[in-house]
């Protein structure tokens, strides 16, 4: 993926360019590839690095899709995962567009990007305490799993 298939998100820095070739054989809303009909009563928001992006080959989003709409589900889901992105920069997603959306539930596929991130706690920009607990404190959600 070339330098220029990402641009600059004022919310995380950098995302991907969802308007490049790679973003076009996909159903795309804003900084989100969709899978499924965005009218679905369960939408499920997905959020994590490059093991989590589908313009960088990761597909479990795409196959969760398959398999819950082969077994009769009604569900959207919508991939926000973004190559290098740790759990500062999905929260920040997350604050942004939950209230767009409304998801039914959030799937936040992450770890590596957090473990390999400098933790200073003098660095505002990484997230020293863990996704789960900002999104419990924040009070968004009746639950964490």
């Amino acid at each position: 993926m070339s330098i220029t298939a990402w641009k600059y998100d004022s919310c995380c820095f950098f995302d991907h360019d969802y308007g490049s070739r790679e973003a076009a054989n996909y159903s795309v809303l804003g900084q989100y590839i969709v899978f499924g009909d965005l009218s679905a009563k369960f939408r499920v928001m997905c959020f994590g690095g490059s093991t989590t992006s589908t313009l960088q080959g990761s597909r479990w989003v795409q196959l969760l899709s398959e398999c819950l709409k082969r077994e009769g589900y009604d569900v959207c889901l919508l991939n926000g995962g973004c190559g290098g992105h740790n759990s500062w920069h999905e929260m920040n997603k997350l604050i942004r567009d939950v209230g767009s959306f409304k998801p039914s539930l959030v799937i936040s596929f992450s770890g590596i990007n957090d473990a390999a991130a400098h933790t200073d706690p003098n660095n505002t920009y990484i997230n020293t305490k863990g996704l789960q607990e900002i999104v419990n404190n924040a009070g968004l959600f009746t639950g964490v799993v």
